[in-house]
């Protein structure tokens, strides 16, 4: 499977090559350059001195990555809607309105000011 992807990543290269899309062809490229990785740590995993350290490094991408991964994306989807909630801003009650100058009163609010 890693083959076709990686024919397939140049193929669609070339055809992003032409069509003048160089974005496109440079995501293609980092999916290739992932892809061949994963290619040649499955060719060394048979090895006697490469494949202790190819499992070493699977379980550690697998493991360890992945689970530093997850959570730092809820973390940074937590932080993302509490900053876009703070400046979202809402709706104040009617008494803030009388008090002065709203701005000031959001600064306050929001930064504690």
């Amino acid at each position: 499977a890693g083959d076709f992807s990686a024919v397939g990543c140049v193929l669609v290269c070339g055809v992003c090559r032409l069509a003048d899309a160089p974005d496109l062809e440079l995501t293609f490229y980092t999916f290739l350059v992932v892809v061949l990785w994963a290619n040649v740590m499955s060719l060394l995993l048979p090895s006697p001195t490469f494949g202790s350290l190819t499992f070493m490094i699977y379980r550690m991408l697998v493991g360890d990555i992945f689970k530093f991964l997850v959570i730092y994306l809820l973390l940074l989807l937590g932080f993302g809607l509490a900053l876009f909630g703070l400046l979202q801003g809402g709706d104040f009650p009617r008494d803030l309105h009388d008090q002065g100058d709203l701005d000031c009163i959001q600064c306050n609010v929001y930064f504690g000011t």
